[in-house]
């Protein structure tokens, strides 16, 4: 059995889903910066999306039928001193606005998720960052200096929760506990 007839149909519409997302970061990041990021071609499909870097940006996004988070990440790029991002305002401005663009571009180019809401960017400066499990893909941006902007991102099937009407000691704020194994 060929590896692509093991992928789940979610990862087969992250994978299809990777470069537009990497297009649209390096789009998003070289309009606020003036600078020139490329997409690397180290896209992989992860378990669990991780980075070890001290700057991170993490912004999720959803519709009716799918939730995702994306993130950005970064160690002392030439960016910050360029641009005098020395504190954690600083730092979440820019990266934030490039977060919710890489949003807004990647809702405009790719059609497999359809419309999308935005969660408001957070920032955290930990040297490790785990996200829930669920797979995604990582990759970066490089520039001419070898300097790199880790991303990712993971988009899943929202569950979806059905009214019931079964008495109290079966339910659990309107989730009938018998659809979930209980």
């Amino acid at each position: 059995m060929s590896q692509e007839a093991e992928l789940t149909e979610i990862q087969k519409q992250l994978l299809g889903a990777s470069p537009i997302f990497g297009e649209a970061v390096a789009e998003s990041l070289n309009n606020i910066f003036g600078s020139e990021y490329a997409v690397s071609d180290n896209s992989e499909l992860v378990s669990r999306l991780k980075t070890h870097n001290p700057h991170v940006i993490v912004m999720g996004f959803a519709n009716d039928d799918f939730q995702g988070i994306m993130f950005l990440s970064f160690g002392n790029i030439s960016i910050l001193e360029e641009h005098d991002l020395n504190d954690e305002d600083s730092i979440q401005d820019p990266f934030g606005e490039a977060a919710n663009q890489t949003i807004g571009l990647f809702n405009d180019k790719y059609s497999g998720f359809g419309h999308i809401e935005q969660a408001p960017p957070m920032y955290s400066n930990a040297n490790s960052t785990s996200f829930p499990m669920a797979a995604g893909i990582t990759n970066q941006l490089i520039n001419a200096s070898g300097e790199t902007i880790e991303f990712g991102f993971s988009i899943k099937p929202v569950f979806k929760v059905k009214p019931t009407a079964s008495s109290a000691s079966d339910s659990f704020v309107g989730i009938d506990m018998s659809d979930l194994g209980l």
